[in-house]
């Protein structure tokens, strides 16, 4: 299996989940924060399931770090840079400027689209070359760095559709 083909697909299709999962919101719920870990009968570890933030600011969140981490970093495998990572305060400073879904979930695609187009032009021994060094997991390759990226959707993902589809059974 070439996973440079398999990984971008995946990023396209996780992409698509996402958007998916954002649909399901109606407008109000969608800024909503979940209410229910201070509920006085949720169930026990009902914040992990939920977690903290409303679905848009879930959006934003994925939106940020692949704008502001996962397009640098890959960017760097096709001679850019070695990316220099926000702090994570910044990120809530972002957050308070945003709150239109319709212009997060163009961005987000067009974030998807550039890593894409990335992706396809990492030649064959850079993809698995571990030449960048990431936040504590000393240097890493462009195939790990895409399969943090999906497993950064994937987890988020999961919070969105159990708010989507579980809300209102607490």
């Amino acid at each position: 299996m070439d996973s440079r083909v398999f990984l971008a697909k995946q990023l396209d299709q996780t992409g698509q989940i996402i958007e998916w999962a954002i649909s399901l919101f109606s407008e109000e719920r969608l800024s909503e924060e979940p209410s229910h870990r201070t509920h006085p009968n949720a169930p026990e570890g009902i914040e992990s399931f939920f977690g903290k933030w409303s679905a848009l600011r879930v959006l934003f969140h994925l939106l940020y770090y692949e704008e502001t981490i996962a397009l640098p970093s890959l960017k760097h495998w096709v001679g850019e840079p070695v990316p220099i990572y926000p702090k994570s305060s910044e990120e809530e400073q972002e957050w308070k400027k945003c709150d239109n879904k319709t212009k997060l979930l163009d961005r987000f695609r067009e974030v998807r689209k550039r890593q894409i187009d990335i992706i396809n032009r990492i030649n064959t021994i850079d993809w698995d070359n571990d030449k960048l060094v990431y936040h504590g997991h000393g240097k890493v390759s462009a195939c790990w760095f895409v399969s943090k990226t999906i497993q950064h959707t994937f987890s988020h993902g999961d919070k969105l559709l159990r708010k989507a589809l579980y809300w209102d059974d607490f």
